[in-house]
């Protein structure tokens, strides 16, 4: 158990340096085919699937999909130097994507290797 705190712990103060994401979301539009795909879970959005993006944005800058009724589709972090434009990060509902967000995403991750690091 020590291992999956102590390896919390280093996680959350590599958080902590994390630079902020810029507070203008891009907001973002795919093909049919591409909201298909991420709405059915796929993690990647290629370049050549975006059919228009708001505004230029930097690596690392949130980005929220939009479906074509200007419903929320998912949220993702940007690359705009990236063949893999965006990362989604979640989809369905919205969610704040904060420091409470990633802090529950990474014990989530280490509860469920806990069985191979107790070994």
């Amino acid at each position: 158990m020590c291992r999956i705190r102590c390896s919390f712990r280093q996680a959350n103060g590599v958080l902590q340096q994390v630079p902020r994401p810029n507070d203008k979301r891009l907001a973002i539009r795919l093909t049919p085919d591409a909201l298909r795909q991420v709405r059915g879970g796929h993690p990647w959005v290629y370049d050549d699937s975006i059919t228009s993006v708001s505004h230029p944005g930097v690596a690392g800058d949130l980005a929220v999909i939009f479906d074509t009724d200007r419903q929320f589709a998912a949220i993702g972090l940007w690359d705009p130097a990236s063949p893999i434009r965006l990362k989604v990060l979640h989809s369905g509902r919205p969610a704040s994507i904060d420091g409470a967000w990633w802090r529950r995403k990474l014990q989530a991750a280490l509860d469920l290797r806990a069985p191979m690091l107790a070994s």
